[in-house]
Parts: C-alpha cells; structure tokens; sequence
C-alpha cells in the first residue's frame, strides 16, 4: 500500500503528511495545528469490506505531556472531504504518558471514532455489541463484555516506546479483531453493523497542546471473504501521474530551498526530488500524460531545485566553518596566555593577561558573528535571484501543461 519514497496512493494535507526515513510521517506542531480534533491520510484504494491490515508504527511525544496518539481508521467515510476529515471503525496507537487514564486513548483498543467516549473494547476484551436504543453519549448498542483475552499485565508491557510496533487488523462481516506486537488486544462482534464497508485512513490526532511525530511502514492489505478466506488480490490506487505531483510540490519545494540557512531542511527532500526527476523520465517514455516539452521542463526544474538545495548546503557549510574557525583559533590563543601565566606571572600582569584573554575572545567571537551575518545577508541576496529563476521555469512549466491536450490541469 506504500511505496517507500513518496505518499502516492493516498491523499491528505502536506502540511501534516510527509515521507520521511522511508516511512508515512505525520507531524504536529503548534504552527500547523487547526481547530481540528482529527485528519486523516485517506488510502486511494477505495472502500474495502472485509479484509486483513498489517503495518509497522512508531509514535514520537514532543510535547510535556508525554503523550502521542494516533489511529488506524477503517470501514470509515468521509466527513468533510476537503479536510480530510473521517468517522469510522479505529484502532487506536496511543502513547499516553504516565499520568492519562483516558479509556479512549488506550493503545490497542476498538474505538467508532465520531462519538464522545466512543470506545467499543478495550485492551484484553472480547465483546458483543447488542442492537440498542442511542444512548446520550458514546456509541450506539449495548456493549456486553464476554470474556477475556489475556491478564491486565499482558498489554501494560505490550506498547514498545520509541521503537517500530507491530498492528494488525482483521475484519470479517461483524467481527473484528486487534492485534499489537503479536498479542490479540481485541475480539468484537458487532450486531448493529454499523460500518460494513470503507475507506482506511491514518490519523493523525490535532490535540491543543499535544505536538508530535506518528510514522508507519510496512503497510500490507490482504483482501478476504465472507468465509475469512483470501479473496482476490486488492486492485492497486490509479498512480498520480508525476506530473501532477510536481505542480503540487514544487511551489513547497521551492520554499524549502531557498530558505533561511537556519532553517533545518526535511531530510528526505533530496531524495524525493530525485526520484520525482527520474520518474518524469520514465513516465515521459512510457506512458505520457503531456507533451515532450512539458516533461522535459519539469524534469529542468526537478534539477534546478537540486542544484538550488546544493548551493544553500554549501552557504550554509561555510558559515558554519568561519564560526567553528574562530572558536578554534580562540581556544589555541588562549591556551598560549594560559601557558605564559602558569609558568611564571605576578598578579598584576594577570589581571593585564586575563583582561587581554576576554578582550581577545569578545573580537574573535564577534569577527565569526560578523562573517557569518554576511554570510546569511550574501544568501538571502542570493535567493532573490534563485527565485526569479525557480518561478520563471515553474511558469514555463505550467504554460506546457495547459497546451497539452491529455494532461490534468
């Protein structure tokens, strides 16, 4: 279901949802968090009814709470489309800290994402969900706990922080069962069938305070029957042609390259134009979408963006090396008064030496500051330029697109 260097096949806002170190990355932050409580990574795959959903997650707090929480939605349909906004079944990935006791962010359980208190199992239960009338709060039916599937402790030491954990989920008709790093955390028949069929999503949860990383990999769907055997192998989402992935992110990109040389780059960022240019390539002699023009202009700004995120890398490099050159030429110098003052020295000539010593460290300090402040002032003229370019071949490109007649504009 992922291909491993970029998010086609699925849908979402970017200013949430990335590929990063080979996995789906969705980041929150304070500058990017909306009024939302939730937003999805909705799979192009379309709606599934039964089916097994294995994958790898990892969860990362960035916040004092300690806290990230995240789900797998499924069977689910949309809300508002435009955001990305999903109700449905969800298995929930949470890492709570050591203080939350909220039965909804448990890692493991069965929750109908869309109702307050909506859980429909928690870790270690198996359930019947009974045809009932709608209750005020939580979801609707009446939830019967019928046994047990394993001790309390089991699932306490189940969650791995900071490390890959294993989720998979199969749903067949009205049952459904959760699995986490190999132990089964839920069993659940649901008579009211609420959700038979619908899209997969992957959330990521936009607490007020709650900034943090959720990564996944290794996603694999297996199709089954009514019967909970394999049926036919899942028909894979219409690639977006990379033509329209490049008119999407290249206005980012070109952010990203031009930016303040104290500003850290995504890691990913040249890989992916990488491999945006070579899929170009091969999308131009395999199956083009626009005229040879247009691929070649995109496959030109592929490179011009590259060449972009090189010379800031080396800018960058070498304000950093006039800095770390000074501090070393402060820490020789003053290693030689040291040297002059522990071999022999009255204390008059060490007050004039240690005086000397801090004069000495406050011009080198702000010969490096001012080295690296033209630096930074010399980059800054420089994008200037840089974007005339960048925007002018975007420009170009987008011209070729709207005259082909085959392309998605």
């Amino acid at each position: 279901m992922f291909n491993g260097h970029d998010l086609t096949g699925w849908k979402g806002l970017s200013k949430y949802w990335s590929v990063q170190d080979g996995a789906i990355t969705g980041k929150l932050t304070r500058k990017n968090r909306t009024g939302a409580l939730n937003n999805f990574l909705v799979w192009q795959g379309g709606d599934l009814a039964d089916f097994e959903l294995t994958l790898k997650y990892k969860l990362t707090p960035e916040n004092d709470e300690g806290v990230a929480t995240s789900g797998i939605q499924f069977r689910a349909f949309y809300t508002k489309q435009d955001i990305f906004q999903l109700h449905g079944y969800q298995g929930r990935v949470a890492e709570i800290g050591a203080n939350n006791t909220d039965p909804n962010l448990v890692n493991g359980c069965l929750r109908e994402d869309g109702h307050p208190n909506g859980v429909l199992a928690q870790p270690g239960q198996k359930v019947v969900i009974h045809v009932a009338p709608e209750q005020s709060e939580g979801p609707p039916g009446k939830i019967e706990v019928v046994g047990s599937l394993a001790p309390a402790e089991v699932y306490q030491k189940l969650y791995r922080p900071k490390e890959w954990n294993d989720y998979r989920i199969v749903a067949v008709g009205n049952h459904i069962q959760i699995f986490v790093n190999g132990q089964q955390t839920v069993d659940a028949i649901d008579e009211l069938n609420r959700e038979r069929s619908g899209l997969i999503g992957l959330e990521i949860h936009c607490f007020p305070k709650d900034s943090k990383t959720v990564q996944f990999k290794d996603l694999k769907l297996r199709l089954l029957n009514a019967s909970g055997t394999v049926a036919a192998a899942p028909v894979p989402p219409e690639v977006q042609p990379r033509l329209e992935v490049l008119s999407e992110q290249a206005p980012n990109a070109t952010e990203w390259a031009l930016a303040p040389l104290d500003r850290q780059l995504p890691p990913d960022i040249r890989q992916n134009l990488t491999y945006l240019r070579e899929d170009l390539l091969d999308e131009a002699k395999a199956k083009p979408k626009a005229s040879p023009k247009a691929y070649a202009l995109g496959a030109q700004l592929c490179q011009l963006l590259l060449a972009t995120i090189a010379e800031r890398t080396q800018t960058a490099v070498l304000a950093g090396y006039t800095a770390a050159q000074a501090e070393a030429d402060i820490h020789v110098d003053s290693q030689s008064l040291s040297a002059r003052r522990n071999y022999k020295m009255s204390w008059p000539q060490f007050a004039r030496e240690k005086a000397e010593r801090a004069e000495l460290l406050r011009q080198q300090v702000g010969h490096a500051d001012l080295k690296k402040e033209r630096t930074t002032v010399d980059w800054e003229n420089r994008t200037e330029s840089l974007r005339k370019i960048l925007e002018g071949i975007y420009a170009q490109y987008r011209a070729a697109l709207r005259e082909s007649p085959a392309v998605a504009k």
